[in-house]
């Protein structure tokens, strides 16, 4: 008997329809056979009545055979099955129970397998037979043959990867007669027709036409990546599916699209506060960046009249420290919150608070600091959004908070992997930490030649960095964290912006944050009708480039007096509803507007006399 093997293409008008191609002798394949990335797999015999095997693959591109080698353990088994497992060859049987081999690397001249499962499983294969592996790496049995009317189709399912099995019946498969099943358990849907045009009286061509799929899913994803954060926030209210899709998107965005935020807050006198923010994307080494939408009024009948900025994974914590009351706000969807009023000594001589994220159980949390008279301290944590812990409630202070005499204004402080990490003046040279998740408190050593005097700590690449300079010095440094858990090692390196630049800005607030690709940025910290500008310093390549942002200020806010800017250039969009978030109200008495004023003073004259006593020493 001569070997004849043909190849049809369906669809194919080029093509004779069947063509004879070259074979590898005389072999009588099995039944079972699988297509993986483009090749048949199948075990064949020589001869009828042959006990040994032998496998053979076939290239569908190329049109060419193949006999690649495999344990004969496994090929000469009865009960054997050829499987597609997660894009490999692999071989299925029975032996004291369900084994499966998989070829690690059919590229290699000769192939490897190992084992990768064994379940034991006897007296379960009775009656089934193996259907496939789904899509997930789980694996389907079936019954062979489906006779009882009285019961539904059941279908098996066992998980590798937590060891279980679970059956489903198909609903409607109840059998009249005797019924052979068949299985496809990870099915694709396919677009293909046929039509069928008449050639001549007799003939019959068979027309194949093939048409694109798209997955509704991918279909939609595609559709909703182009729309802006706004209507992705409002389209979350579709389903669920629809809000992880829209969280997803929004996650990737800001991971590819960084983007720098400026927050311009004006603070008019005896008039409710003004307050606006832009964004400006940084995938552009141009000299101009247009803002990416127009910067409108947002929330001002709740904010504070004095307050301090802290930013954390798209939301701003606007601190007060006048009274009892702050607010989260959030850039993205324009949304405010005002938090429960914390009780404190206004009498006492410094109020701070920090904002900070925990990566682990997904809560931000607010941290309230205050050194009252008489060197009474306490510490208020509050929780956003958690319906499980008391919103607001007090921890254990840090043993030296600081001295009383002391206090020079807002601490410099960034939140990396969980951490909170702040400058406190007085307490040494040392930088103090606060785990989010774990509510407890330690602190860094800084390098004794370091003086943490009018430092600036940032997020640089994820590790904690430290910029110091002094007034009149040709160049300034930045010393990083490297290891924060067990050795606290530091590194330094050397910044050479010009110092001009630094102190026409004022240095000790005018140093942003870095960006992920380890440019400083440096901004103003005030804007008036002049041109804005931010600076981009690159430590590595020892570079400072000047880019004009556009200013967005329109109608009657572009012709207010001086704007104060807070910044962020690693600013990521948020989609967290502020407005669904409960607050659990506390009773309190926002002070009288007039006395709110006498104290802004007070503070200023404060912070200015504080710093004309550092300057004579």
């Amino acid at each position: 008997m001569e070997e004849a093997c043909q190849v049809f293409t369906l669809g194919d008008p080029n093509a004779k329809q069947w063509r004879n191609i070259q074979g590898i002798g005389l072999h009588h394949p099995r039944l079972h056979a699988v297509c993986i990335k483009g090749v048949i797999y199948y075990l064949a015999i020589k001869e009828f009545g042959d006990s040994n095997s032998f496998l053979v693959s076939f290239d569908v591109s190329s049109e060419k055979f193949g006999t690649p080698e495999a344990p004969k353990t496994l090929i000469d088994q009865f009960y054997s099955s050829l499987i597609n497992y997660q894009g490999k060859l692999g071989f299925m049987y029975w032996k004291n129970g369900m084994e499966i081999w998989v070829m690690e690397d059919d590229g290699r001249k000769k192939q490897e397998w190992s084992k990768i499962i064994f379940y034991d499983m006897r007296g379960f294969e009775n009656g089934r037979i193996f259907a496939g592996v789904a899509h997930g790496g789980g694996i389907v049995f079936v019954n062979n043959l489906f006779i009882d009317s009285d019961t539904l189709l059941s279908v098996s399912y066992y998980d590798p990867n937590r060891n279980s099995f679970r059956c489903v019946e198909v609903e409607g498969t109840k059998a009249k007669d005797l019924v052979r099943i068949w299985v496809v358990p990870d099915h694709v849907e396919d677009t293909m027709r046929f039509f069928k045009e008449p050639i001549g009286c007799d003939s019959v061509h068979r027309k194949v036409v093939r048409c694109i799929y798209i997955p509704s899913d991918l279909l939609t994803v595609d559709i909703l990546s182009k729309l802006p954060v706004k209507s992705l926030v409002r389209f979350q209210c579709v389903s669920k599916l629809w809000l992880s899709l829209n969280t997803d998107l929004i996650k990737t965005r800001s991971l590819t699209q960084p983007r720098l935020l400026v927050l311009f807050h004006h603070r008019p006198w005896l008039e409710s506060p003004r307050l606006c923010s832009s964004t400006y994307s940084l995938n552009t080494n141009t000299r101009f960046i247009s803002a990416d939408k127009e910067c409108r009024n947002t929330f001002t009948p709740e904010l504070a009249f004095d307050f301090v900025s802290r930013y954390v994974r798209g939301l701003i914590c606007c601190l007060s420290r006048l009274d009892e009351f702050s607010t989260i706000y959030n850039p993205t969807t324009r949304q405010s919150v005002v938090l429960p009023g914390i009780k404190y000594d206004t009498r006492g001589y410094s109020v701070d608070g920090f904002f900070g994220y925990d990566p682990v159980e997904d809560q931000y949390k607010v941290l309230c600091c205050n050194l009252g008279s008489f060197g009474k301290r306490s510490c208020q944590v509050f929780t956003l959004g958690s319906p499980k812990k008391r919103q607001g409630r007090n921890i254990n202070s840090p043993e030296n908070f600081g001295r009383d005499d002391d206090y020079r204004g807002p601490t410099s402080s960034v939140c990396i992997n969980g951490i909170i990490y702040y400058i406190r003046y007085g307490y040494g040279n040392v930088i103090l930490t606060f785990d989010v998740r774990f509510e407890r408190f330690g602190h860094i050593q800084m390098p004794m030649s370091e003086k943490i005097l009018n430092s600036t700590l940032v997020n640089y690449q994820g590790k904690l960095g430290c910029i110091s300079y002094e007034y009149g010095s040709v160049s300034s440094e930045m010393c990083i964290l490297e290891d924060h858990i067990e050795k606290q090692e530091w590194s330094k390196i050397g910044i050479f912006i010009p110092h001009h630049l630094l102190e026409s800005l004022d240095y000790s607030t005018c140093i942003a944050d870095a960006t992920r690709n380890g440019e400083i940025v440096i901004m103003p910290k005030t804007y008036g009708p002049e041109t804005l500008y931010a600076y981009f310093h690159d430590p590595k390549q020892n570079k400072t480039r000047k880019v004009e942002l556009e200013s967005t200020l329109n109608g009657a806010l572009k012709y207010q007096p001086r704007y104060s800017i807070f910044s962020e250039p690693d600013h990521m969009e948020n989609n967290m509803d502020l407005c669904r978030i409960q607050v659990q109200k506390k009773p309190a008495t926002r002070l009288p507007f007039l006395k709110k004023q006498l104290l802004v003073i007070a503070t200023m004259f404060r912070t200015k006399l504080m710093s004309l006593l550092d300057s004579l020493h």
